[in-house]
């Protein structure tokens, strides 16, 4: 399990936070239970190519989720996306999760999009523009850059963070935070295969689910 002071010190090396500041809840994370659950194993990359979901699928829930922003995180938003993609209202019944699959396919489709980013002319400005941006600062790019992709729906976040917390859905939310830890450490260069694989990523994971709350 990692300890506090490891926690602590890498956090504030990797975003520049301050020693004194609160330890957040996403930490839990952090311990072996927790890491049981994660769908990843040890040096396998969730840097992958296409989303996992059907053309239907994707259809519906990309256009479920321009309704958000007015709609929120929610069924109505869902049977909205069912009916611009053109299907049937009894559509809704393929996503048994309701409003909580729209936010499995923004927090999947966003972390997809940093593969882009890294090969944006943006990413190589950055850097060009300093010869000497090391791995912590790569991260702490990213993970700017993430929470930028947040934007349109921000006003709507805490209803995602609601549902991301529910009982039957912290699983799959636990294990796609991770993975956009791993997706994050990967684009930034990190190419260790040793007992610190974990610990990088569930930091990275506790830090940014705090940050973004």
């Amino acid at each position: 399990m990692v300890t506090k002071q490891s926690y602590r010190i890498l956090r504030q090396s990797l975003l520049g936070f301050g020693l004194h500041s609160k330890l957040p809840p996403a930490s839990q994370l952090l311990t072996s239970n927790g890491l049981n659950h994660l769908r990843l194993n040890h040096g396998q990359s969730s840097t992958v190519s296409g989303t996992p979901y059907t053309p239907e699928q994707g259809a519906i829930l990309s256009a479920a989720l321009n309704h958000v922003p007015t709609q929120g995180f929610s069924d109505s938003a869902l049977l909205m996306g069912v009916k611009d993609a053109g299907y049937l209202d009894v559509t809704t019944n393929l996503f048994p999760r309701g409003a909580f699959d729209i936010v499995m396919y923004h927090l999947v489709t966003q972390r997809e999009k940093l593969n882009g980013y890294a090969n944006s002319e943006e990413w190589k400005d950055l850097h060009t523009s300093s010869q000497r941006l090391g791995t912590s600062d790569r991260i702490k790019a990213l993970c700017i850059e993430r929470l930028r992709q947040n934007k349109p729906i921000i006003h709507r976040w805490t209803e995602a963070v609601t549902l991301m917390k529910y009982p039957a859905n912290l699983q799959s939310s636990s294990s796609e935070l991770f993975s956009l830890a791993d997706t994050m450490w990967n684009i930034a260069g990190d190419t260790a295969k040793d007992a610190s694989w974990y610990t990088k990523r569930g930091i990275l994971s506790g830090i940014y689910a705090a940050t973004g709350k």
